[in-house]
C-alpha cells in the first residue's frame, strides 16, 4: 500500500485554476484540494506509467496499473453552500456517486471512493466535480500497486539500457560481421583520414618557409640594387674636376725650342 498527497505531482488537477489549495494539522500533510466549479476534475497517475491520455467528453483521463484503489477527503458542513456530490469513473465502469449525508459535523479522512479488487492490469480513474460551492475536499489516495507494475518497470526507465545495447550492438556488427576486406577498407578511411590531417599540417608548414625564403631572397635584391645605384656616385666624386695641367716634358722641350731660335736670332742679327 502507497500513500500519496493531494499535492502530490502524480495527482493532476483539471483546470489548474479552478482548484486551490487548503488544509489543517488534522489533515494528511496538513493539505487538501477544493474546486468551486462543478465543471472541475481530479485524476491519479499511478506510479508515474502513464499508458494513455485523452480527452473523452471534456474529461481528462489518465491510466495507471494497480490492483485497488482509495480516495480520502473531507466533508464540511455549512448551511450556506450546497451538500457534495461527486462522481468516480473507474474504466468502463458506471459512475460512482459519493454524496454523503450532512450531519453538522466535519469529517476527515473520509472515505470518497473505494474500489472493488481488480484485475492486474492498467486501469483509468477520473473524479468529477458535480455541484458548485460543494465543501468535499480531496485529501490522499492509497493504492496498492500489482506484482506485475512492481517486477516490471515502465518502458521509459528501459530505453537507456535499450538504445546503449542497440548501439553496442550496431558497432559490433559493423566490425565483426562484415568481410575482412571490408573491415580492412574501413580502417584504412581511418587512417586516411589521420594522414590527411598530418599531410595538411606539414603542408601548411612548408608554404610558411617558402614565404620566408622569398621575403629574405627579396630584401637581398633590394640591398644589392641600392648598392649598385650608389657605387656610380661615389667614382663620380673621386675623378678629378675639368681642370687640365699641361705636360712637364712637353713644356721643357718647348722652352729648349725658343732658346734655340733666340740664340740664331742674335748670331745673325748682332
Amino acid at each position: 500500500m502507497e500513500r500519496v498527497d493531494d499535492t502530490d505531482p502524480r495527482i493532476r488537477y483539471n483546470p489548474e485554476n479552478a482548484w486551490f489549495l487548503g488544509g489543517v494539522s488534522d489533515e494528511y500533510n496538513g493539505t487538501t484540494h477544493r474546486s468551486r466549479s462543478s465543471s472541475a476534475e481530479m485524476f491519479f497517475q499511478f506510479n508515474g506509467e502513464m499508458i494513455a491520455s485523452h480527452l473523452r467528453g471534456g474529461e481528462l483521463t489518465n491510466a495507471f496499473t494497480g490492483t485497488s484503489i482509495t480516495v480520502y477527503g473531507t466533508i464540511m458542513h455549512h448551511l450556506e453552500f450546497p451538500s457534495p456530490v461527486d462522481e468516480f469513473i473507474l474504466d468502463d465502469s458506471p459512475p460512482k456517486r459519493f454524496a454523503p449525508t450532512l450531519d453538522g459535523v466535519t469529517h476527515r479522512h473520509q472515505v470518497m471512493f473505494s474500489s472493488a479488487p481488480l484485475e492486474d492490469g492498467h486501469h483509468t480513474l477520473v473524479m468529477k466535480r458535480m455541484v458548485d460551492n460543494s465543501k468535499s475536499w480531496v485529501g490522499y489516495i492509497d493504492f496498492t500497486s500489482s506484482v506485475a507494475g512492481e517486477n516490471n518497470p515502465p518502458l521509459s526507465l528501459s530505453l537507456s539500457p535499450l538504445l546503449s545495447s542497440t548501439s553496442s550492438l550496431s558497432s559490433y556488427w559493423a566490425t565483426s560481421s562484415l568481410p575482412s576486406s571490408t573491415a580492412n577498407l574501413l580502417q584504412s578511411d581511418d587512417n586516411s583520414g589521420a594522414q590527411s590531417e598530418s599531410l595538411s599540417t606539414g603542408t601548411l608548414i612548408a608554404i610558411v618557409m617558402v614565404c620566408v625564403t622569398l621575403l629574405v631572397a627579396i630584401l637581398i635584391l633590394v640591398f644589392l640594387f641600392l648598392r649598385s645605384q650608389r657605387a656610380p656616385v661615389e667614382s663620380d666624386i673621386l675623378k678629378p674636376s675639368g681642370v687640365s695641367f699641361p705636360d712637364p716634358l712637353l713644356a721643357g722641350q718647348s722652352l729648349i725650342e725658343s732658346s734655340k731660335r733666340m740664340s740664331l736670332l742674335n748670331h745673325f742679327n748682332p
